[in-house]
């Protein structure tokens, strides 16, 4: 009597092999459970690459995505918050406080990076990831927002009007909706990565 083993090898097999359930134990695995096993393997190997991948939490990279988060964010703060008369502009005072929101996380998951890379932690739990992606993508719309409606606040009064009556104040706010568009462009980074370890999770 031959088993379905022996179609597949071209040979008869003894009854030890055609009750054995583990295949590729036995040695007579079919082609497609080979395929199956490579493209385990692969996929294996390639989440550990990602778990490693520069900018994760717990990696230098990732700390000094956080770290260049908060001193963009902190430098537009203080170069709007200078101003005399930021309050009468709506745009102005949404930007500090969207980078406000900003640099308290950015410098809470700074100090979770430097904590991981000193007792050398892994922060790839599935809980965390997801809090750090929505922390992400909530303060990288916000600052993105606010960048933007302060940017046309500025195009306003230099393109549209011409001219900027607030004298030396507006070298000021050119320079914070800089620096916000600065510290947005990490945060997105981050954010990307966030989602991408997320989904190869």
């Amino acid at each position: 009597m031959y088993s379905p083993y022996s179609l597949i090898q071209g040979f008869e097999v003894d009854k030890s092999i055609q009750d054995c359930d583990m295949v590729l134990l036995c040695g007579v695995a079919p082609p497609i459970s080979l395929l199956f096993l490579f493209y385990t393997v692969l996929e294996f190997k390639w989440m550990l690459k990602m778990k490693d991948f520069p900018g994760t939490p717990g990696t230098v990279l990732g700390l000094a995505l956080r770290m260049s988060q908060f001193i963009f964010a902190a430098g537009s703060i203080a170069s709007m918050a200078t101003t005399p008369s930021f309050f009468n502009f709506t745009a102005f005072c949404y930007l500090i406080a969207s980078m406000g929101l900003q640099v308290i996380w950015s410098v809470v998951l700074a100090l979770l990076d430097a904590y991981a890379l000193v007792r050398k932690k892994v922060l790839h739990n599935a809980v965390l990831v997801s809090l750090f992606l929505v922390g992400d993508w909530v303060t990288a719309i916000l600052s993105l927002a606010a960048a933007s409606s302060s940017a046309g606040i500025i195009v306003l009064y230099f393109n549209d009007l011409g001219h900027c009556h607030f004298g030396e104040e507006c070298q000021k706010y050119q320079i914070s909706v800089a620096l916000a568009f600065l510290s947005w462009i990490p945060i997105s980074i981050s954010s990307l990565i966030m989602l991408w370890l997320l989904a190869a999770g």
